[in-house]
This record gives C-alpha cells, structure tokens and sequence, in this order.
C-alpha cells in the first residue's frame, strides 16, 4: 500500500493568487451568472454580519490583520480553497464532523478568518485601483508633456 498524494499531478498551483473579479466583467456574464454574483454578494455580507455579531473583538483583530498582512492572508486562503476544490468529498465531512464537536473554536476561527479574508481583499482591491489610478495620472502628465514640445 503505497502513500500517494491524493490529488492530480496537475493540480492548480495552490500559492497563485485569483485575480479580483472587476463589476465590469459580469456584464458579458449570462443572467444566471449576474443573479448569483449578486446573491452572492448579498451572502457573504450578511455572513460577516453574523460573525461580527458572535465576536465583534476578533472579527475587528481579524479585519486588522487581513489589512496589514494581505498577500499573506489571500495565500493562506488560496490554499484552503484549493484544497476544498482538490478534495472536496474528503474536506466536507472532515469539516463538519471538527466543526460539530468544537463549535465555539470553529465560530471564533471562522469569524477571525472572514474578517482577515475581508481586510485582505479590501486591501488588495485598494491597492489595484491606487495604481490604475496612477498609471493614468502619468499616462495624462505624458500626454500633457507631447502636448507642450508641440507647441
């Protein structure tokens, strides 16, 4: 009986972050995908609403932390992703037989982590639009230079 990984050899690599799905590209998006990007949206709020209310300390701790250690945090929660999507009949019982005999660490840790998932997406949607927002100050101070050495 040989140990092997239980996965495929050419699993996704797990440390690659997703990019951050932009409004904009919902639209060419059948209906069906639009109404479950909005109600998906809609769930993950009140999700961090409930989790907030059960422990509003290390909610705001975990909001902090997703803040301060964002690329950290969105490749600690690839993994997890990627490792529900590899092994997902193997994780859900797994999951649900841990969570059920240590509820009060699992609320605690989920609401830690919603809020880190939380500030770290924030952040990292902060930062894409800081530096669209510069590239298109230096693509007009450019266009503004052409302008002058023409007249």
């Amino acid at each position: 009986m040989s140990i092997a990984a239980p996965y495929p050899a050419t699993s996704p690599n797990l440390m690659e972050s997703q990019p951050i799905k932009d409004t904009n590209e919902v639209e060419s998006e059948t209906l069906g995908a639009k109404v479950w990007y909005v109600v998906h949206k809609i769930l993950l709020a009140i999700a961090n609403i409930a989790f907030f209310l059960t422990n509003p300390t290390l909610y705001s701790i975990g909001f902090l932390i997703g803040i301060i250690w964002d690329k950290q945090v969105q490749e600690i929660i690839d993994k997890i992703i990627g490792l529900w999507k590899t092994l997902p009949w193997v994780m859900a019982p797994v999951t649900v037989v841990c969570g059920f005999l240590s509820i009060q660490v699992t609320l605690t840790a989920t609401s830690f982590l919603f809020a880190a998932h939380l500030g770290s997406t924030l952040s990292l949607k902060a930062q894409e639009l800081l530096k669209k927002e510069e590239d298109k100050k230096a693509v007009e101070k450019a266009e503004d230079s052409e302008f002058d050495l023409e007249v």
